[in-house]
């Protein structure tokens, strides 16, 4: 987060759905398989980018689906953002910086996000390069 960003973060996609104002015009990037947690928000108009279209017979939320990826160019990302007319910008905190155009082109334009956590860790072993990572499987191997 930067100075002047306007970010709420919420636990799940539950949370991001109530927190929404009546008559937003919201971006929804969060992949086809959860549009559905905002489909009873029939008081808010959605722009959904997807990848792949949503499954036949899906429920959706009020708006359009775009299917493409996302842009790599924050300039992109807020001309689309302007022609949507859109007020808020819903994401999923990925961990990394690949859809981060997004993020900069709602800081320029001043809207709001709603990002939403990171599911919580399994517990599992976590490694910061190769060699640890094939000690940690051969470790693995070694105790079966």
């Amino acid at each position: 987060m930067s100075e002047g960003d306007v970010w709420h973060d919420v636990a799940m996609l539950t949370d991001a759905a109530a927190m929404l104002p009546e008559g937003a015009r919201v971006f929804l990037c969060i992949g086809r398989k959860e549009v559905g947690v905002f489909a009873a928000r029939r008081d808010v108009s959605f722009v959904m980018r997807m990848i792949e279209p949503p499954e036949a017979g899906a429920i959706l939320p009020p708006g359009e689906v775009l299917l493409s990826r996302s842009e790599a160019d924050a300039a992109a990302e807020a001309a689309l953002f302007r022609r949507h007319a859109i007020t808020h910008l819903v994401a999923k905190n990925s961990g990394d910086l690949a859809g981060y155009a997004k993020i900069e082109a709602a800081r320029k334009l001043g809207l709001s996000v709603v990002m939403v956590a990171r599911p919580p860790s399994s517990g599992g072993t976590c490694v910061t390069n190769v060699e640890e990572a094939v000690r940690s499987v051969g470790a693995w191997i070694a105790a079966r």
